[in-house]
């Protein structure tokens, strides 16, 4: 993942107008991917998309892990301070077990 401070990654999915203005209005710069329309993207779209094509494979299986062996997909408490605290234990725990899967086995 590049180290860009200000700059927010997204999917095509999140492709608005609206969004694209409300970062900007946050002093961020936003990196989302271009729904591509009918005809196909633009020669200068296309160039855009890439740097987020080639970031998204390597975000997706942490998020994918993070849901499948962490807990449930949604948020469970009611408040933004409960729902980042029990964000943060769960990365801290994918965090803490990664080591366990990349060390070599032992004999």
């Amino acid at each position: 993942m590049p180290n860009d401070v200000g700059r927010v990654w997204a999917d095509a999915a999140y492709d608005v107008s609206d969004l694209r203005e409300a970062l900007e209005a946050r002093s961020l710069t936003p990196v989302i991917a271009h729904k591509p329309p009918r005809r196909g993207l633009a020669h200068w779209q296309r160039g855009v998309d890439f740097p987020v094509a080639t970031v998204r494979p390597r975000i997706e299986p942490v998020f994918g892990t993070l849901q499948r062996a962490f807990g449930p997909g949604r948020a469970r408490g009611f408040t933004l301070a409960r729902n980042r605290v029990d964000t943060i234990f769960r990365v801290l725990a994918f965090d803490l077990r990664r080591p366990v899967f990349l060390s070599p086995p032992v004999s």
